[in-house]
């Protein structure tokens, strides 16, 4: 059945370069443009429109102000792109000034596995500095007058030259789920074998093939649960599965998805990329799957809300609806874990005096 979600997956697994075939009659060009919006792919489907398994030419049928609107929000994230990594070459020359190193989590490091790395919207700057975080922001502060803030138990954030950093304390927030402080010991130790990367002149480090795995399918998972996973997340783990697969240690993957309690989760994920956004599926292991609960996930992502919520009553709501996630996700008492998260949110967003997250 042709539907505006079926062409989405379609033309975003055209331009990741996977070989699947596209009909685009009948395309309603003007959703279609709305949904790739939404999900952060208008760039990557631009690729697609261009790839081998389009039946036909697309450029002709697409309606002009479209196209323009199209062409833009491109243009836009290239633009944004390169004024990030302009950013980061910023950043680490500072810090190697002071002795101090950048480990990059997600963002640019993930763009490399793209075809095109400039068509993966960028955010946020999410940034580990191997336990000096704090005298990070205090060199940010002492030079530029930026103060940090620490609105979140894992992280500070401040701005720099127009774009949004999160400098992280700890890899992953065991504050609201202690259950997975195993699994930030291994990412902090894992970050000590970390890759080098050049950036202009500037070297950074980027995360190893194993803790990419680990550290990218459980923050999908724990965005999935906040109803925020888009198909541009997808896009990052088929990428990189595409690029890494083979070099992944599965068995040590599984076993820590299994402790930690997202292993159902990442089953559904693979399962998904293969189906729907062509990757071949010997770049991932053999796993169980479960096409009914594969369905589920995939409509829940292809639906999420994009909407941050504004109140507690908000808040409590999303958590609510939400609570078949946990239990997908995370091997903790769901409970237990609504109290952490009230006490993270006083700790954070209320308290003045609350203890600084650099104090471990």
């Amino acid at each position: 059945m042709k539907t505006i979600e079926n062409d989405l997956w379609k033309l975003v697994a055209l331009g990741l370069g996977n070989d699947v075939t596209m009909s685009n009659q009948d395309v309603d060009w003007k959703k279609l443009y709305t949904l790739s919006i939404k999900h952060g792919v208008a760039a990557i489907c631009v690729d697609g429109m261009s790839a081998k398994g389009l039946e036909h030419s697309c450029l002709p049928t697409i309606p002009k102000q479209i196209k323009l609107q199209w062409v833009s929000s491109v243009m836009q994230a290239e633009k944004i792109y390169n004024r990030q990594r302009d950013v980061i070459e910023r950043l680490a020359e500072i810090y190697n000034e002071e002795g101090l190193q950048i480990l990059l989590l997600k963002g640019y490091g993930l763009s490399m596995n793209y075809p095109n790395p400039r068509h993966r919207i960028c955010g946020d700057i999410d940034i580990y500095m191997f336990g000096d975080g704090g005298k990070a922001d205090k060199i940010i502060e002492k030079r530029f007058g930026i103060k940090s803030k620490q609105n979140e138990d894992k992280h500070s954030t401040f701005p720099f030259e127009g774009i949004m950093v999160e400098n992280h304390a700890s890899i992953i927030n065991t504050a609201i789920h202690p259950n997975t402080l195993s699994l930030e010991y291994y990412f902090e130790e894992e970050a000590k074998k970390a890759e080098s990367i050049d950036i202009g002149k500037i070297t950074c480090y980027v995360p190893t093939v194993n803790m990419n795995a680990l550290f990218l399918s459980y923050h999908i998972a724990g965005h999935f649960c906040h109803d925020e996973t888009n198909l541009r997340q997808l896009c990052d783990w088929a990428t990189f599965v595409m690029h890494e697969g083979k070099n992944v240690d599965w068995n040590m993957v599984k076993l820590k998805a299994k402790e930690t309690g997202f292993f159902k989760f990442l089953c559904c994920i693979n399962g998904i990329v293969i189906d729907k956004l062509g990757v071949p599926a010997d770049c991932l292991p053999k796993w169980e799957r479960n096409h009914q609960l594969e369905e589920r996930v995939q409509s829940n992502i292809l639906n999420f809300r994009n909407q941050i919520p504004n109140t507690i009553i908000e808040k409590i709501g999303r958590f609510w609806k939400s609570r078949w996630k946990y239990k997908l996700v995370y091997n903790e008492n769901i409970y237990l874990h609504f109290i952490l998260l009230a006490k993270s949110y006083y700790r954070t967003k209320i308290n003045k005096n609350a203890r600084s997250i650099w104090d471990k």
